[in-house]
């Protein structure tokens, strides 16, 4: 039994009880010398580590007898603190929705009775000096609210589940033992505005600890850094916020380099207290005394700029002096200067505008559930850099604090987004005044918490939460604290830029309202087609109707084999200086490791936990796989994202771009090589002085003296910094191009003879040479021997489909049956087409034979035709394909030829791009060079198994036995090929890597054309020029028989 009832537990209005407010988080020293060397402060408690803990089915189980400090718990489980109990028990389990809630049938603010409920319970002991002081509990992250009891008494009530909650213990503890427990349920009121595209889980986040305050300290500091580009001098400003009124107090601030170099120093300013002794001094004060507090500015400061591509940060250490002069305390924060500026369009830092190079960032750790450690942190920021990113949007929450020291550290520009998301009631939760209230603090107690940031340019305030009296509220009162930073968010545009709204688009070129300009200072969309934010770009800069940047705040969705056009995207950017970048959403997929009933891992996504509704694998949207491993598409962005551009301008001249705008290119050399038929032939190195500090360059494209006209020449150029970072790895590229300088010409189509007396092949084989055909039949695939040796143990036949791919329409769900091509496709049947073959034969006078297979490929609703002809001549054997695709096949996966390989051919060679797969949309990133792997590493293992491992623009490639045997496929005039032990049909059924299984063969694909990526899951589908349409289609393509001795 609760002391206080559960309608104001959950009721929207109450957001807290007895709470602290929130603050910035410092550490605290009592001396200037201890906070210099930066250890963790002696005066915290980490209550990290093991509690007790007993989950409830509901908070109405929970008595008044398990609250009392006598209770009995040695029979409750053990969980670790902090990480999710959902990930630790068996008794309730993770729960993903993105839309919908979670639980059907309710309204808001009502919640199901059935709601899990966990109660931890931990002794902690309190010394008497703890006693004498302020002992206040930090709760770093608790899912959906927390209710804390000290020794059976309650103590208070926190809501918002990515933000802390912090609560004075003092008035409850005593010496000794002290029983500290927290009640979490995993449902509540404050769910609704917490309906993010993620997991639902419950428990405890984030670290948890019990610092120790004298009750006269410092407990609040307000710092703005400013950077004056014109002058190059910084200021610092702001307010030291002292506990309680005490005369004589005093404050000094210090600002040091990070090696300790004193920059400049404040002084000893005096903390402003009441000092009314009067009726008449009381009513003049009330208009001038602002509280409790030190005001400061220091200006004309020497110091250098932080941007993300110069990261310098700065020690600021703030003493508390009293009346005697004596120390209190010292406080310590990392400081930036910076200016950030929204002008003409543009988006700039330092006065100098900026493109967006982002990406949307969850917490999340696919074993914990959302608590990750420093270290994994600081890697994943890292691979940020390292591919070309600079900005993270906290999607859709504030995240863990550490994320944010890290920015500032690693240099990555960050928009802070409340967390405030509705998207079950969009647009009516935003117009419920039971919400305001807790909308608007959301997002006030997360500036309140991370305002010193430099990293952080710009405030959100959540996403997909409709538009009401709450976002306003809450973006005037941050316009009033905090002019430094732009505001965000999409939702007060969504009614002009909506993928889902009838109208969509076709306002997005207007002029924005008055509350939209006070909501949101970037025109902020999500998803919009790259046409659409040209037009927008054009409208913009001719007609100056909207004088902000736009921003897309979520673009390219990466959900599967992904990421199509982003190069197009990116491109755009440039073009356009109104474009000021996007945030690809998102960063990493959001699975789970599970285990099978087999004992083979896999990752888990909605619906595996039983968790109704659910949806399904939409979760599985990132860059990377839930342990951090690169998918092949953030290769793209890396690319895409480069800080150096290379361009042929004339048959003679290379255009180097230096899209940094912080870094000249002085600071990189290049390493360049060319390569004739993927050998180098010619290499060499440049480096350039401050004289070349041009956002634009031309240098000589390199001679090849060595090479032939019957040679295909490549440029490539890679540069490197000359002084990386720490953590930056010395040979790290950080920008490649490839340059075309020559290709040679295709020689290798043949003149084909006029097939007119044919002839039936009246057995079922047919020599051609020394290739034996065995003919294939409804009961029998085919096969081409060489020799007697068996090369192809499936004959080629024409394929038209691919196993689907998330963008191309996911397998399951309620999505699976309203959204993707995929529906087009299995209703046109093209998973399972019906083939007739007519086979013939012809002989010319010189006794050569050419076989003429015709076939049909009938589908539901239409048939394509097919005619092959092939040949031998001496090793080799030949193909030349035609394909007619029926007007009803308006929009394919693929046109080209399937069939399968012995696997002893397990190692593989190619002429193409490499080493990573691509496609049409997505393949900028992949040099034209040679390539070696194997069968077994062309497969990628999305979550969700799909289409993976073509290669575009391959000249020819060869499957190799280990005793060195050969089959070498010329392919000058096809599309692209992939070749893998993972079948078609195997990748179309699974819906996890654990169900698929190699196959004893290779199954290899050579393309007349492939259908591009796209981001068809959430968003643009694939542009026109990347999509197949009906018609004729023809390729030529050979296999070579190389023997190890050959």
């Amino acid at each position: 039994m609760l002391t206080i009832p559960l309608e104001t537990i959950f009721d929207p209005h109450i957001t807290e009880i007895n709470r602290m407010p929130m603050r910035v988080q410092f550490p605290s020293y009592a001396s200037l010398s201890e906070a210099r060397k930066g250890e963790t402060p002696p005066n915290r408690v980490s209550l990290d580590g093991v509690w007790k803990f007993k989950l409830l089915n509901s908070v109405n189980d929970l008595t008044s007898e398990v609250l009392e400090e006598d209770f009995e718990n040695s029979q409750w489980d053990d969980i670790q603190v902090p990480g999710a109990w959902t990930r630790q028990i068996s008794e309730d389990k993770p729960h993903y929705t993105n839309i919908v809630m979670p639980w059907p049938g309710y309204e808001p603010p009502d919640v199901p009775e059935d709601n899990p409920t966990g109660i931890y319970q931990k002794v902690i002991n309190i010394s008497s000096s703890f006693i004498n002081d302020k002992c206040i509990l930090h709760i770093g992250s608790a899912e959906s609210i927390v209710l804390v009891f000290c020794n059976g008494v309650f103590t208070g009530l926190g809501k918002d589940s990515r933000l802390p909650s912090e609560f004075n213990l003092t008035p409850y503890l005593r010496e000794g033992e002290n029983v500290l427990t927290l009640v979490i349920p995993k449902w509540s009121d404050a769910t609704w505005i917490e309906d993010q595209d993620h997991w639902f889980h419950g428990g405890i986040h984030r670290s948890i600890w019990i610092e120790r305050k004298e009750s006269l300290h410092i407990s609040d500091a307000h710092l703005v850094c400013d950077f004056d580009p014109k002058d190059f001098r910084g200021s610092i400003e702001g307010k030291v916020l002292i506990s309680q009124p005490k005369r004589g107090l005093s404050t000094n601030l210090i600002l040091e380099t990070l090696s300790g170099k004193v920059i400049a120093e404040s002084g000893h300013l005096e903390v402003s207290v009441s000092k009314s002794d009067s009726p008449l001094e009381e009513l003049l004060e009330s208009y001038s005394f602002t509280g409790v507090q030190s005001t400061f500015v220091l200006k004309d400061l020497a110091i250098k700029p932080w941007t993300s591509e110069t990261p310098n940060l700065y020690n600021v250490f703030i003493e508390l002096f009293d009346e005697e002069g004596n120390c209190q305390e010292v406080i310590s924060q990392r400081v930036g200067f910076r200016r950030v500026e929204v002008q003409e369009r543009e988006l700039r830092i330092n006065g100098k505008a900026i493109v967006i190079h982002g990406v949307n960032r969850h917490d999340h750790h696919p074993i914990t559930g959302k608590t990750q450690t420093a270290n994994e942190l600081k890697a994943e920021l890292i691979s940020m850099k390292l591919h070309n990113i600079n900005a993270i949007r906290t999607s859709h929450y504030p995240n863990d604090p550490e994320v944010l020291h890290l920015c500032d550290e690693l240099g990555l520009y960050v928009i802070d987004e409340a967390n405030c998301e509705s998207h079950a009631k969009l647009s009516s939760l935003a117009l419920n005044p039971r919400f305001h209230t807790a909308i608007e603090q959301r997002t006030k107690r997360m500036f309140q918490r991370d305002r010193n940031h430099p990293s952080i340019i710009g405030w959100s305030l959540g996403n997909e939460s409709g538009f009401g009296a709450g976002q306003i509220a809450a973006a005037a009162w941050i316009r009033s604290e905090d002019p430094s930073r732009f505001l965000h968010y999409e939702g007060a545009l969504e009614h002009r830029f909506s993928l889902n709204n009838e109208r969509g688009f076709e306002n997005s070129r207007e002029a924005p309202g008055l509350l939209e300009r006070l909501t949101t200072d970037i025109v902020c969309p999500m998803y919009s087609p790259i046409r659409v934010i040209k037009q927008w770009a054009i409208w913009a800069e001719q007609t100056k109707g909207d004088d902000r940047p736009l921003i897309l705040c979520e673009f390219s969705h990466a959900m599967g084999n992904s990421n199509g056009s982003i190069a197009e995207y990116v491109t755009a950017f440039y073009d356009h200086d109104a474009l000021a970048g996007g945030f690809i959403w998102d960063w990493k997929d959001q699975g789970l490791l599970e285990t099978d009933e087999d004992g083979n891992d896999f990752w888990a996504y909605g619906g595996h936990f039983n968790d109704s509704p659910n949806d399904a694998n939409f979760c599985i949207n990132g860059l990377n796989s839930p342990d951090g491993s690169p998918h092949p598409a953030l290769k793209e962005v890396a690319w895409a994202y480069r800080p150096i551009e290379v361009v042929k301008v004339t048959e003679q001249k290379l255009a180097i771009i230096n899209r940094s705008v912080f870094t000249h290119l002085s600071e990189f050399k290049c390493r360049w090589n060319i390569e004739a038929e993927g050998e180098v032939i010619e290499s060499g190195e440049w480096e350039f002085d401050n004289s070349e500090a041009a956002n634009v360059i031309e240098r000589s494209i390199p001679t090849a003296i060595s090479s032939t006209p019957q040679q295909d020449l490549y440029l490539n150029l890679f540069w490197q910094n000359n002084n990386p970072a720490e953590w930056c790895p010395s040979e790290h590229i950080v920008a490649w191009d490839q340059i075309t300088l020559q290709e040679k010409p295709n020689t290798a189509e043949s003149d084909l003879p006029e097939l007119e007396t044919l002839k039936e092949v009246e057995t079922g084989h047919m020599q051609l040479q020394d290739f034996m055909i065995s003919i294939p039949t409804s009961d029998n695939k085919g096969s081409i021997s060489y020799k007697g040796m068996e090369l192809f143990t499936q004959f080629p036949e024409g394929c038209f489909w691919r196993p689907p791919t998330d963008n191309d329409g996911v397998k399951q769900g309620w999505m699976s049956e309203v959204s993707g091509v995929r529906r087009k496709w299995i209703q046109e049947g093209l998973d399972q087409l019906d083939i007739k073959r007519d086979i013939t034969y012809t002989e010319t006078l010189a006794k050569k034979r050419y076989l003429q297979i015709k076939s049909e490929y009938q589908g539901a609703n239409a048939k394509a035709t097919h005619t092959s002809i092939i040949w031998a001549e001496d090793n080799l054997i030949n193909f030349h394909e035609t394909f007619h695709i029926p007007d009803e096949w308006y929009d394919l996966p693929r046109v080209g030829m399937r069939f399968e390989i012995a696997a002893k051919y397990s190692n593989l060679e190619w002429f193409g791009r490499g080493p990573l797969e691509s496609y049409p949309d997505r393949c900028n990133s992949q040099l034209i060079s040679k390539w070696k792997s194997t069968v077994e590493n062309q497969y990628h293992p999305y979550v969700v198994p799909q289409e993976n491992g073509a290669h575009q623009d391959t000249k020819w490639f060869s499957l190799i036995s280990h005793q060195g045997d050969q089959l070498k496929f010329n392919i000058v005039d096809a599309s692209s090929f992939s070749a893998s032990s993972m079948h078609d049909t195997d990748l179309s059924k699974s819906v996890t890597i654990s169900q698929l299984k190699p196959r004893p063969t290779t199954e290899v694909h050579v393309d007349a054309a492939i259908r591009g990526l796209g981001t068809g899951a959430c968003g643009p589908d694939t542009l026109e020029e990347f999509r197949l349409t009906s018609g004729t289609y023809e390729m030529g393509w050979s296999i070579e028989v190389l023997s190890a001795i050959h």
